[in-house]
């Protein structure tokens, strides 16, 4: 079994493998998962008619909010739906899960594995660092970036707050955390209280 929260470097890169023929053959595998594994039971797609707009061979980026592990069977079941292929990156250690069936599967659905960087950082002799860039879909510039220090090295999940211009970062440990973060009464505190 994998372990997410383990901090190696990936050994590889894992591209998409889409695979209409496996998709076909695999898409009551996919199902049961969704509805007997997972429990979901349906998956409402809202804004449908945004992708429709787009020509076929054109892209756009979906960015769900990564909740459960569910989520790639129900991205799943959105291309399926919506009959187009989806691609959706994983996390390394999926693709190393009962020796390597899962990853199997999950490319022919689409998933990949990070990016073709490793083999480069070592052409380069260059070191990963942890950021965010924000990159113009239209021309593919490099609009913006953020590169993160210190104890922090990967990210799990970057949101976009409408109409916040300078957002503060707290770690879980931080005093700050105690004065700047409240909560409605019926969550109780932070901390358990002493005494």
């Amino acid at each position: 079994m994998w372990n997410p929260q383990t901090m190696e470097l990936m050994p590889g890169f894992w591209p998409p493998r889409p695979s209409r023929f496996w998709n076909v053959v695999l898409s009551p595998l996919r199902r049961y998962y969704l509805h007997h594994f997972y429990g979901i039971t349906d998956v409402k797609i809202v804004g449908a008619e945004n992708l429709e707009k787009l020509p076929p061979r054109d892209g756009a980026l979906i960015a769900p909010n990564h909740s459960h592990d569910s989520d790639p069977h129900v991205m799943m079941e959105v291309g399926h739906r919506l009959g187009r292929q989806l691609y959706f990156m994983a996390a390394w250690q999926v693709f190393l899960a009962h020796h390597g069936i899962d990853g199997w599967v999950m490319q022919r659905f689409g998933a990949f594995s990070g990016l073709a960087l490793q083999d480069e950082l070592k052409k380069r002799d260059g070191e990963p660092w942890c950021g965010v860039c924000i990159v113009d879909l239209r021309s593919g510039d490099l609009v913006e970036w953020i590169r993160l220090n210190g104890a922090i090295k990967e990210l799990f999940d970057v949101a976009v707050i409408p109409v916040v211009r300078c957002p503060m970062a707290l770690g879980v440990h931080s005093p700050d955390i105690q004065s700047l973060i409240s909560f409605e009464p019926d969550f109780g505190p932070l901390v358990p209280q002493q005494g």
